[in-house]
């Protein structure tokens, strides 16, 4: 399995809830993630052309039904089949990093369409109500939040979109609180992930991770977040 700068931060989470002893329902959870998002990057993988996918197969993987249960497991923190929609916009309105009040960069106003967009359909499927799986499905099956997340990795109808970038995107999408580490660690991590590269590469394999973590863990862990230690 390649590894890249994205998937590291999330490995790296988990391995501190483990690497430490702490067999919890957080290491548990954050296991089942990991799974998830190896399960939906080979789903990635088997539609796309040269590790790039366009719209159109951006749409098809939307429409499947798999795939979107997959998302909505991300989603759904507490394994509870459901999804109560003030949480979970609350969410992704962190997620678009825009604050009130302040100007907004044009990556944050595509973060905060894309949002809207689905807060729109969300109501129309669900009204007020919570949102199960099968709604879900049908809130991202929709025609046109496709395009929507083209325009949130900056992206015009016509481009591709590499397999990296539409991961980050979905990976950054479903980071709950207590699933991130700390901004000094995060920068740390990354920085070690990019010493780490040959001129030209942008992943590592899963050999290369397990050697790197344990030389650079106890050094990482000092921007380690204790939220991470427990659900959120």
């Amino acid at each position: 399995m390649k590894i890249t700068e994205t998937l590291a931060l999330s490995l790296f989470i988990s391995r501190q809830s483990v690497g430490g002893h702490f067999i919890t329902e957080n290491a548990m959870h954050h296991s089942k993630r990991n799974q998830n998002l190896v399960e939906m990057r080979e789903m990635v993988m088997r539609i796309c052309n040269d590790k790039s996918l366009n719209v159109g197969q951006l749409q098809t993987l939307l429409s499947d039904r798999r795939f979107c249960q997959i998302l909505f497991n991300l989603f759904d923190e507490r394994e509870s089949n459901l999804l109560r929609q003030a949480d979970w916009f609350s969410q992704m309105k962190e997620w678009t990093e825009a604050r009130p009040g302040e100007i907004k960069s044009k990556e944050e106003q595509h973060k905060i369409d894309f949002v809207d967009l689905l807060e729109a359909i969300t109501y129309l499927v669900c009204k007020d109500d919570i949102v199960s799986g099968e709604a879900f499905y049908k809130i991202f099956s929709t025609r046109g939040v496709a395009t929507k997340v083209m325009r949130v990795l900056n992206k015009d109808t016509d481009s591709k979109v590499e397999v990296g970038e539409l991961m980050s995107f979905l990976m950054g999408l479903t980071m709950t609180r207590g699933s991130k580490l700390s901004t000094e660690a995060e920068g740390r991590l990354k920085k070690v992930f990019s010493e780490h590269l040959s001129k030209g590469r942008q992943e590592i394999d899963f050999n290369e991770f397990k050697t790197l973590c344990p030389r650079k863990t106890s050094s990482l862990l000092k921007g380690f977040s204790p939220s991470s230690t427990r659900r959120g």
